[in-house]
């Protein structure tokens, strides 16, 4: 059900600027026939600026550490226990007619898609007089799209509601 691939790299420079990136794509059908939907892309980029390996900061005695960092990409999320197919069960025979008793549990969805999530990271790290005073800021951001969610719809698709790619969620801080 599910194929996959992905690559990552990885670059530093005189230990000062490191560059990161990553993709990966994923394939599956459990988002039935729509192909747009099959391959989830992934990607992320980063970087690193170690600035106590700077030159102009070797002889001083203030900063032990001091480095940035930053990165920015998106992932992807596939519901396991969701699926864009009609599910139908086999409650019991019927007593009074010997006849199978059928019953739903997930109405067909073929527009169904993955949720996708857009990440933002931003940090600070420093260590201070041989390290007695260290310390880490960080500033995220996360919105994420085509959340799957329990959604009111109209009583003529059998039920008054379903799982739809119909929520969005942003998620924003320090730490």
């Amino acid at each position: 059900n599910y194929i996959g691939y992905f690559a990552s790299f990885t670059y530093g420079f005189d230990e000062r600027y490191i560059l990161t990136a990553s993709f990966r794509s994923d394939a599956s059908n459990r988002f039935g026939q729509d192909t747009r939907n099959r391959f989830l892309p992934v990607w992320s980029i980063g970087g690193r600026w170690n600035v106590h390996y700077e030159p102009w900061m070797q002889n001083q005695n203030l900063v032990n550490n001091l480095s940035f960092t930053a990165s920015f990409g998106y992932q992807g999320n596939v519901i396991e226990n969701i699926s864009p197919d009609f599910i139908a069960k086999i409650e019991a025979i019927d007593s009074n007619t010997g006849e199978y008793v059928m019953s739903w549990s997930q109405l067909p969805n073929p527009d169904l898609k993955p949720e996708k999530t857009l990440s933002v990271n931003l940090g600070a790290n420093f260590a201070l007089f041989k390290s007695k005073l260290n310390g880490t800021f960080n500033w995220y951001y996360k919105k994420t799209t085509d959340v799957i969610t329990q959604a009111k719809v109209p009583y003529e698709n059998g039920t008054t509601s379903m799982n739809l790619n119909d929520g969005h969620v942003k998620n924003e801080g320090w730490d």
